[in-house]
C-alpha cells in the first residue's frame, strides 16, 4: 500500500506577486530616463507635530534608524508632501507595514499640524511619473513594497537622472504624493508654509478614516442630568 504523500503548497501563479515577493524590479541601465516627467503646480501638505516650527526637513538614510521609502543617501535627502490635506495627514499617522485603514484620534490628531504650501519649484518642474505604466521594471508597488531597498534603488536613480523628485500614489490609494529631492536638513530658504490645526481637516477624512473620530455636539442636544 502507497503511503500517503504529504499535502503540497499550491504553486504560485504565473505573474502573481505579494509584498514578499513584488513584481517591482531594480533599475536597469537606462531605465530611469524611460519613466515619463511630470509636474505638480497644485498647492502640497505636509502633516508633521505641532510643535514642530516648520515643514521642511530632507531625511536622509544614512546612519538613519527610520529612513523613508525615497530617501537619498547622505548629503543628498527627501522631503514628503501630499497634494490634499487628508493624504497627508494619513500618511503621517499610518504605518509603514499597516495595510488596514488606521483608526485615527481625536487624541492623535490634537498634537498635529498640516503645513500647506503653494509656491514649490521642484515640484514644478521635472518629477518621475510613477503613476503611469512606463518600463516594465517599474510597477506600483513602488509606492508599497517594503522594505524599501527597491524604492531607494529607484530614487537613486532617478536622482542619478536629474530629477527634482518622484510622483507616486499615497498609501490606501488616496491621492498623489510627491517625494522632493535637496540637501539632506533643512533647506537655507525654505518655501512659504502655512499651518493649520490638523483637526480643522476631519471633514476631509474619508468615512472610514472617521470611524473612530467623535464630536462633542451641541450642548443643547445632550441629555441634562436630573435636578439634585
Amino acid at each position: 500500500m502507497r503511503e500517503p504523500r504529504e499535502p503540497r503548497e499550491p504553486a504560485a501563479r504565473v505573474g502573481t506577486v505579494s509584498r514578499q515577493r513584488p513584481g517591482l524590479r531594480p533599475p536597469r541601465p537606462g531605465d530611469a530616463g524611460r519613466v515619463p516627467t511630470t509636474s505638480r503646480r497644485r498647492p502640497l501638505f505636509r502633516c508633521g507635530a505641532a510643535h514642530h516650527r516648520q515643514p521642511w526637513w530632507f531625511s536622509t538614510r544614512t546612519d538613519n534608524p527610520h529612513p523613508g521609502r525615497f530617501d537619498l543617501s547622505w548629503p543628498n535627502g527627501t522631503c514628503y508632501w501630499a497634494l490634499s490635506p487628508a493624504t497627508a495627514i494619513i500618511e503621517r499617522t499610518t504605518d509603514p507595514d499597516q495595510v488596514d485603514e488606521p483608526v485615527l484620534s481625536l487624541d492623535a490628531l490634537a498634537g498635529l499640524t498640516v503645513w500647506e504650501a503653494s509656491e514649490v519649484p521642484a515640484a514644478r518642474s521635472r518629477l518621475a511619473d510613477t503613476t503611469r505604466p512606463s518600463v516594465p521594471t517599474l510597477t506600483g508597488e513602488i509606492a508599497t513594497v517594503v522594505p524599501y531597498t527597491l524604492a531607494w534603488a529607484w530614487a537613486d536613480a532617478f536622482h542619478a537622472e536629474g530629477r527634482s523628485g518622484v510622483l507616486y500614489v499615497a498609501r490606501f490609494a488616496m491621492d498623489e504624493s510627491v517625494a522632493l529631492f535637496g540637501e539632506a536638513g533643512a533647506p537655507a530658504a525654505s518655501p512659504t508654509s502655512e499651518p493649520t490645526p490638523a483637526m480643522a481637516h476631519l471633514d476631509a477624512l474619508p468615512d472610514g478614516f472617521r470611524a473612530g473620530l467623535g464630536t462633542v455636539g451641541d450642548l443643547d442636544a445632550l441629555d441634562r442630568a436630573p435636578a439634585p
